[in-house]
């Protein structure tokens, strides 16, 4: 990849924010971005937003890590809307990162066009261990698609 990365957390719980942004900076992990609803991360992706009149859709994040327990509509209808989304959209590599871990709800968000369903770790090592995975297998192996039309 030529350039550094963006990558959308969508959580709303603070506590979280605070645990991944610490662990992705021990791990260098790429500039992250954070929305905490479904309304604020929308706006990440112009093609989805009401007013996306000449946005720049290069800027849409690499990578979006999704928690599916958010205000607004949710976690499930936001990766539905930007799977059924245009081409530059549905592109953007989408991993659930929830404390949700049952079946039927692992079995939809992948029928809905998630790339991995990750259950949130319950301590700190083990989130710094998630991120280095996250950092090398999704961000350093994926390259980026081109968003010129």
């Amino acid at each position: 990849m030529t350039e550094e990365p963006t990558v959308l957390v969508v959580e709303d719980n603070s506590a979280d924010r605070r645990l991944f942004e610490e662990a992705a900076a021990e791990v260098a992990f790429p500039e992250l971005e954070f929305a905490t609803d479904t309304w604020e991360a929308v706006e990440f992706f112009p093609t989805l937003s009401e007013d996306s009149e000449g946005s720049d859709t290069a800027a849409m994040p690499a990578l979006l890590l999704l928690d599916l327990d958010i205000p607004g509509d949710g976690g499930m209808a936001l990766l539905e809307e930007l799977k059924a989304g245009s081409a530059p959209c549905r592109r953007v590599p989408v991993l659930i990162l929830s404390s949700e871990d049952d079946q039927e709800t692992i079995d939809r968000a992948y029928d809905l066009g998630a790339n991995a369903y990750l259950t949130k770790p319950t301590d700190y090592e083990a989130y710094v261990a998630l991120i280095e995975i996250i950092r090398d297998f999704w961000l350093d192996r994926i390259e980026r698609p081109s968003y010129r039309h």
